[in-house]
């Protein structure tokens, strides 16, 4: 997993990456994914916006969210 920093401090993170790519074991599609080369790798990118609170959310805020994000997508039906 990666985490965009390049904007971090003040801007915000709404983006995570996975390598090897996400996939749900019932086949359905997970939405807002695209494909992004890191370091000569392919990683999938998963853009996860919400609204960032300067000062408040920092990375590990996002990273919970992170979290959050999964358990939900992969609780989905």
């Amino acid at each position: 997993m990666a985490v965009r920093v390049d904007t971090y401090p003040p801007g915000p993170l709404d983006m995570v990456y996975f390598c090897p790519p996400l996939a749900r074991q019932d086949g359905k599609i997970i939405n807002n994914l695209s494909t992004v080369m890191i370091d000569g790798q392919t990683y999938q990118q998963w853009s996860r916006h919400y609204g960032w609170r300067a000062g408040v959310d920092n990375l590990c805020r996002h990273l919970g969210r992170i979290r959050g994000w999964l358990i939900h997508e992969f609780r989905k039906r």
